[in-house]
């Protein structure tokens, strides 16, 4: 007979709560068979219960420093009534901001493209004329 699969995740008080539980998400440690890797789709099926709105909020910010990625952190409730397959989010901000629930944080600075190689070389290379 095999082993029953443990269902408890202990954190020690030593270490942040929160990153810590994260990382093991992320690390496939926490729940058994839930793919590691920061995946979109696949943290969408995941349901974190967490005590207060102030956790929740700390949550959100842990997650993008921990997985390092910028992101728009969305409910389900935000995607009510949109129909299976691509559409524009346009819509879903306007309703969301018409209800008061769509806040926002400009950030200033210089932002250059990343997401190919020769984008990184230039990014780079910007970077380092800016300090010459």
């Amino acid at each position: 007979m095999a082993s029953p699969i443990p269902r408890v995740f202990t954190i020690p008080a030593s270490v942040p709560f929160l990153p810590t539980l994260i990382e093991a998400l992320l690390g496939g440690r926490l729940v058994p068979g839930f793919p590691a890797g920061p995946d979109p789709l696949a943290l969408a099926g995941a349901t974190l219960y967490l005590p207060t709105r102030r956790a929740c909020r700390l949550a959100r910010d842990t997650f993008l420093e921990v997985t390092g990625e910028s992101a728009a952190i969305l409910t389900p409730a935000f995607f009510a009534g949109v129909a299976p397959g691509p559409s524009s989010m346009s819509p879903l901000f306007d309703r969301a901001a018409e209800a008061g629930r769509l806040c926002g944080l400009r950030l200033e600075g210089v932002w250059m493209h990343v997401g190919t190689p020769d984008a990184v070389n230039a990014a780079e290379a910007a970077l380092l004329a800016s300090v010459a």
